[in-house]
């Protein structure tokens, strides 16, 4: 896969991610991708780290679930002290990215029915506000 097709894939695996960012934390979250010493690194807020060496073979739900962990698990998200995304039904922890049935979502890991597609973060709390009293 040529650097333009790979860009592509990045471009629309982080997508997704970045809509959830903006919708529930920063909506000016920016994200800068590059390649560098043939590597796909971001960096936000002046951290980041590097896209797994097979980016390539990967598919963009594969991908955005990757992307979604490792992140907010960067430096970049590291004056982050709340849980994010918070699991909708708990309160008390955070969702997990994972791939089901070819989708990336955010899940809850206490065996609930949790699974949020990434990207969607911003439908499930206008829901949840307008289910509110």
């Amino acid at each position: 896969m040529d650097k333009a097709a790979t860009r592509a894939l990045i471009d629309a695996a982080v997508e997704p991610f970045l809509r959830d960012v903006r919708a529930t934390l920063d909506p000016l979250f920016h994200l800068d991708v590059k390649f560098d010493d043939d590597l796909w690194l971001f960096e936000a807020y002046g951290g980041g780290t590097s896209f797994p060496t097979n980016v390539e073979s990967m598919d963009v739900p594969s991908l955005t679930a990757e992307i979604a962990q490792r992140i907010p698990d960067s430096p970049a998200f590291d004056d982050l002290l709340d849980p994010w995304p918070r699991c909708p039904r708990h309160q008390d922890h955070p969702l997990y990215p994972e791939v089901r049935k070819g989708i990336a979502v955010w899940a809850c890991r206490r065996g609930e029915n949790v699974a949020i597609p990434i990207g969607e973060l911003a439908d499930v709390r206008s829901n949840s506000d307008d289910s509110a009293p």
